[in-house]
């Protein structure tokens, strides 16, 4: 079922429409005043190479899942269509260390889902937050036969409403990446490996209600109401940890096209379960946690193809593969295309580019 009208349908659309006319109003600029070409100069890139926040970048990007497009998918159509709004900005103290910050805005306009991109979140068709990211980097710690050393440190602050239902104080973590460039491969080939260590710090062991949070009911329970408990009954532990391992490429095809891809697969650990006290009319009864394993396993796939429009301004359409390792019924899925999948189209904003060209 679709419903993508009243309040914040509106607004999106709204803001949808302006985004699209602010593109088409500078590229307008840009061909009605000097000329703004793809390629930038010299002096645009000493200019941007003085600023402190360059690399600094405005995102919107929009989820469509591929049985939006196909009815026939699915015994009850059930679409999905997301837009993220996300803002990037960094601050560089040398050329290879600087702070790095995200901050993305989650709106989805069709009926929110119990499972899919965002389904903890999801808050009939209202505008959110998920987590802040911190990340102090320094992309070149050491190199040896031209590959790169990097690594970061990283602070997550909860301010998302499943973060919130968590009870989640902090997240903090490091990461590590190697990069390998080959300029001779067309117009330019990057190939990385990524590692990222996160460990969550909460009050609670399981997720708790709010009083705007509505707790998403238990597996068993498909077609019943959401739960007035306080606590989500029958649902998952709490994330304690995460470990992800990745591996991307980017090749850029011409001066103006790139290729891109990448792949992870990531490892949550959910928080062990106190001790349960059961009364019955014979006595009390311990239940104690008797999970074989509280680590769940996920898979993250993309695949895109950018077009350079202006030396600040990026369109890229591709997929987008989030998902558990396992089906529902058990079965192994497809990590790459599978029911979760994503066809993504997202534009990029380099506003330290954009800020040199109309200063």
């Amino acid at each position: 079922m679709v419903r993508t009208n009243g309040m914040w349908g509106n607004i999106s659309r709204i803001v949808a429409f302006v985004f699209a006319g602010c593109l088409v109003s500078f590229s307008a600029f840009a061909q009605s005043t000097a000329p703004w070409p793809v390629n930038p100069t010299e002096a645009d890139e000493i200019a941007v190479a003085r600023l402190r926040w360059r690399d600094t970048r405005f995102v919107f990007d929009n989820y469509i899942s591929r049985n939006t497009l196909d009815k026939s998918a699915q015994l009850t159509y059930n679409p999905t269509y997301i837009q993220s709004y996300s803002l990037q900005p960094r601050w560089y103290f040398t050329e290879a260390f600087f702070l790095r910050l995200r901050q993305d805005l989650i709106l989805e306009l069709t009926e929110p889902d119990r499972y899919g991109l965002y389904s903890s979140d999801s808050t009939d068709h209202r505008l959110f937050f998920l987590n802040t990211r911190v990340e102090l980097v320094h992309t070149d710690l050491y190199e040896i036969g031209g590959v790169h050393l990097g690594a970061a440190g990283r602070l997550v602050l909860p301010i998302s409403l499943a973060s919130r239902a968590s009870q989640q104080i902090l997240g903090a973590g490091v990461s590590t990446e190697l990069t390998k460039s080959f300029p001779r491969v067309l117009r330019g080939l990057a190939l990385s490996a990524q590692g990222l260590y996160v460990h969550d710090f909460g009050l609670s062991n399981v997720v708790s209600t709010e009083s705007d949070i509505s707790c998403r009911p238990a597996l068993t329970t498909w077609n019943e109401a959401a739960s007035t408990s306080p606590f989500c009954l029958g649902g998952l532990s709490v994330t304690s940890e995460e470990v992800t391992a990745g591996l991307s490429a980017e090749l850029k095809l011409t001066t103006s096209l790139t290729l891109s891809t990448g792949f992870s697969w990531v490892w949550l650990r959910g928080s062990n379960l106190a001790d349960a006290e059961i009364k019955t009319l014979t006595g009390a009864v311990t239940l104690k946690d008797g999970s074989h394993t509280h680590w769940r396993y996920l898979t993250d796939f993309h695949f895109a193809l950018g077009y350079l429009l202006r030396d600040w301004l990026e369109i890229a359409t591709g997929i987008y593969t989030a998902s558990p390792r396992w089906g529902l019924d058990g079965s192994p899925r497809n990590p790459f295309f599978n029911i979760d999948t994503q066809l993504t189209l997202k534009a990029t904003i380099l506003l330290d580019r954009l800020y040199v060209h109309l200063t």
